[in-house]
């Protein structure tokens, strides 16, 4: 089960969330299928909680319409997975499963689609996956302490982070500009992590 959008659909507003899960009380949380944003389609998900349980996906985007997710929270399983076509602006939001990007070049942070960034992305082991070939602008994230401690220390690779630097047929990841870990709104002067060796 879950909600496939051919058009336009708009979730949550400003002291208006909304909350999707499964209304299976067999479970805590339970499963469910995920909101699917196919091509051409568009909407605004803004202040809404996704509820789900693991490996399940919370949104699932391919269109390269105007799509925009701001203030959500994300529990459960991979918050979003990308495929090829999307373009979403992401800012403001807590992936506590993090991000799969498999196609697309969504804007995490400072890219293409004017994203603020400042989402909190997390995960159990893979915060962020980037096994597309589109580079992906991430930049004035917070990603918990102990990754933002190696991200200080200038580490190329940093674990939670799955892009070039542990497979080079993936694209990078611009994670520059990361929030500090006391702040979170600390604007880092270091080089941006994501250029591959020359």
């Amino acid at each position: 089960s879950g909600l496939t959008v051919n058009g336009t659909l708009n979730l949550g507003a400003t002291g208006a969330p909304v909350t999707l899960k499964s209304g299976d009380p067999a479970t805590s949380p339970a499963p469910w299928g995920n909101v699917y944003y196919q091509a051409g389609s568009s909407g605004t998900i803004a202040n809404s909680n996704f509820i789900n349980a693991p490996p399940a996906v919370g949104l699932q985007c391919a269109t390269s319409g105007a799509l925009t997710l701001s203030g959500n929270t994300f529990s459960g399983g991979i918050g979003m997975r990308t495929l090829p076509g999307c373009t979403a602006s992401v800012d403001h939001n807590v992936f506590n499963g993090g991000i799969s990007v498999q196609g697309g070049s969504p804007d995490l942070g400072g890219g293409s689609q004017n994203s603020a960034g400042y989402n909190t992305v997390l995960g159990p082991s893979i915060a962020l996956q980037n096994i597309s070939a589109n580079p992906i602008f991430a930049k004035n994230n917070w990603w918990g302490c102990a990754t933002t401690a190696e991200m200080d220390a200038a580490q190329a690779n940093i674990p939670p982070h799955f892009d070039y630097y542990d497979n080079p047929s993936y694209a990078v990841v611009n994670l520059s500009g990361w929030r500090g870990a006391q702040t979170r709104a600390t604007t880092r002067a270091k080089s941006p992590r994501g250029r591959p060796p020359a």
